[in-house]
């Protein structure tokens, strides 16, 4: 549902920050099971590319189909699809996967994938399922257990003692061309034995969680902050008295999940939520648990949190293995799978609406399912609609009045609950809006619907917006869309907003005359990740929107090309 009577300035969001949007008709904190094919052991990594999702771990086998620790599914057709890595060693296993434009980067424990020797992680081709030449070979250990990605850099963790020539303490950063361990170097340490299971980047530090007593030349008990560019560790210090295994991160606020009882001074079975200026102490927020509780995988929507691993009750509720918490009310939510064993892996799929889950478990409500499903979730609604895209057309006066004819057009993919759209005008210059038609919208659907409105106006620049409201009165405003009275007179690619972005951010464009417009996004390394627009557009202002939720952290490049003429812009993206 949209944020009842809150009304938020266009260019302060984003319609559809889709950060986990999980569309469902049906009743609240109803759960749904996607068919999929069954892996014959567990899944411990899931990584998501548009409609393929990767799947490691240690099966041998998904569906009727034999796949050595490394598969893909196509959710579109709910298939194991042709590739095949075949990750070899004795007893090998697949931990962490990471999705790279063109590249699926993969950590475990083994020593080959397929023809090629590799120790432990490696780069595969996402179209060959062949090793790259990408050979960081991590060595004198047991197995690299995360993996993290950031720009041109690759963050490995997990319990080693050198990549390719250099000593590295289980914690390393590789440079995504040559695999070659950077300087940065925080050199986790305990006495014993070293493990990091979890890592997390917002372009801004590095969390790193495990099993250690020392990182970054700091005493720090299993969590830690570390500078980016030394390794040092931050002054922050939540001082987690137990394992950590998984982070997440929501608005001001860290979550991490892992086998501690304790942060800082403040109880915490398994799950806290941290503020990263408090140096010592989680928030007020208890979220229950008792003794023994595992959270091993965390995942967060705009306004959800979900989490795995092994339990069987949080705060007042019966939760086996796999939850969901309102961080607003602080709360368990209603939404209740009920895995019957551990939960290791969560991923959410933007494209498809959806949750895949991986672990132990062999069947999640009541029905066989075995180490792999997806799921919905019809209480993760934060906007009850998609708006895939809003342009505005100018059709130039002919006559001697002057007035000419404005055509918004807009385009939803899902509507939850909706009204209709209000359609608001203000004159670049102007502060207030006005209201200047209104479209009626189509409740709940879950197919592709399209909107026109034409409006009427002297010349001169304006900007339209859309005001979309619930059936209980509820709304939202889209962002807005400028259109100048008469053709543009010349091609324009503005800035996309907002910027840096996460998930989604909007791009327009002007098109002085009819004519084949293309709009494509490429990563640092110059692969096409992404087409946004591909036809012959009408003379016209555009805005586009590019969501990256399946996206790496890092810069990226929206290329607009309009007969021979090419104009580019740099967009980063922050997760």
């Amino acid at each position: 549902m949209a944020p009842t009577n809150q009304m938020k300035s266009a260019h302060s969001i984003i319609w559809v920050l889709l950060l986990f949007v999980l569309f469902g008709a049906g009743p609240l904190s109803s759960q749904t099971i996607v068919t999929l094919p069954a892996a014959n052991n567990e899944v411990n990594a899931i990584a998501i590319s548009g409609n393929i999702v990767y799947i490691g771990g240690g099966f041998t086998a998904v569906g009727d189909s034999a796949r050595s620790r490394l598969a893909t599914i196509d959710v579109s057709t709910g298939t194991v699809t042709s590739w095949n890595p075949n990750v070899g060693g004795t007893t090998p296993w697949v931990y962490a996967l990471a999705v790279s434009g063109s590249t699926v980067y993969a950590g475990g424990y083994f020593t080959s994938i397929g023809d090629s020797s590799r120790n432990n992680i490696a780069a595969i081709d996402a179209s060959t399922g062949a090793a790259t030449s990408w050979n960081p070979n991590a060595t004198g250990g047991v197995d690299v257990r995360v993996l993290a990605i950031y720009g041109s850099t690759v963050y490995v963790g997990g319990q080693f003692t050198g990549i390719g020539d250099s000593t590295r303490r289980s914690l390393a950063a590789l440079d995504m061309t040559m695999g070659k361990a950077t300087k940065w170097n925080p050199n986790p340490n305990s006495g014993g034995s070293v493990m990091v299971y979890a890592l997390y980047t917002d372009g801004s530090m590095v969390l790193a969680g495990g099993s250690y007593t020392s990182i970054g030349g700091s005493s720090r008990n299993n969590l830690a902050m570390l500078d980016m560019v030394n390794g040092f560790a931050y002054p922050w210090n939540p001082n987690a008295n137990g394992n950590v295994y998984a982070f997440a991160a929501l608005g001001a606020y860290l979550y991490a999940g892992g086998s501690f009882d304790k942060i800082g001074d403040s109880v915490r079975y398994g799950f806290a939520e941290i503020e990263p200026g408090s140096p010592y102490n989680a928030t007020v927020w208890q979220p229950g648990g008792g003794p023994g509780c595992q959270i091993k995988a965390l995942a967060t929507s705009s306004t959800r949190i979900y989490a795995g691993g092994g339990f069987s009750v949080y705060g007042d509720s019966s939760r086996h293995n796999i939850l969901a918490f309102n961080p607003t009310t602080k709360s368990v939510t209603g939404w209740n799978p009920n895995a019957n064993n551990t939960v290791d892996a969560l991923a959410p799929d933007f494209t498809n609406k959806q949750i895949y889950a991986g672990g132990l478990f062999t069947t999640i409500l009541g029905t066989s399912n075995p180490y792999f499903v997806g799921l919905k979730n019809s209480d993760d609604s934060e906007l009850p609609v998609e708006l895939v895209s809003f342009s505005t057309i100018c059709h130039p006066s002919a006559g001697k009045d002057g007035i000419s004819k404005i055509e918004l057009r807009w385009k939803t993919e899902t509507e939850v609950n909706n009204y209709g759209f209000e359609i608001e005008r203000r004159q670049i210059g102007a502060h207030n809006w006005q209201k200047v038609g209104f479209a009626a919208g189509n409740g709940t659907s879950n197919i592709e619907h399209t909107y026109s409105y034409t409006d009427q106006v002297q010349s001169g620049t304006y900007a339209y917006r859309l005001k979309q409201i619930d059936n209980d009165g509820a709304f939202e405003y889209s962002y807005e869309s400028e259109v100048i009275v008469g053709a543009p007179s010349a091609y324009t690619l503005r800035q996309n907003y907002p910027n840096p972005f996460n998930p989604a951010t909007v791009i327009s464009y002007d098109v002085p005359k009819n004519e084949a417009v293309s709009l494509k996004i490429y990563n640092a390394l110059g692969q096409e990740v992404m087409i946004l627009v591909n036809e012959t557009k009408e003379a016209g202002s555009y805005t586009e929107r590019f969501n990256a939720s399946n996206l790496p952290s890092g810069l990226y490049y929206a290329k607009l090309t309009i007969g021979t003429m090419t104009k580019t812009i740099k967009m980063t993206l922050v997760k």
